[in-house]
């Protein structure tokens, strides 16, 4: 009886550990799908110069943070909000000073 109960809660364990990793993963491939779907019809795609996928642990959230080729002294981070179901745009000079003018960063959208 005490072996059983071992197991189930070994088989319990697993299978929560399965889902969370599971979780994770597809909200990393829904961020990456979704920001790459938002830089194609952007045509922003074809202007980057570095592209890398990160996880906030303090916002839970998965973002890519993106150089452009024609402005190297910016970087600009997105990420998907399932709630808004859109994607977030933020971007950050070289002093990591957040751009929200258009003047400054001409990637930034909202």
């Amino acid at each position: 009886m005490k072996k059983q109960i071992m197991v189930i809660a070994l088989i319990l364990i697993l299978v929560t550990f399965s889902v969370i990793v599971g979780y994770f993963a597809y909200q990393k491939s829904l961020t990456a799908n979704k920001v790459n779907e938002y830089l194609e019809t952007k045509d922003y795609d074809q202007k980057i110069q570095s592209k890398e996928t990160s996880y906030n642990y303090k916002d839970s959230t998965h973002y890519i943070e993106i150089v452009y080729e024609d402005e190297p002294h910016n970087r600009y981070v997105y990420s998907y909000n399932n709630y808004l179901e859109e994607v977030i745009v933020e971007g950050y000079n070289s002093s990591n000073i957040e751009i929200t003018d258009k003047k400054n960063g001409r990637y930034i959208d909202q």
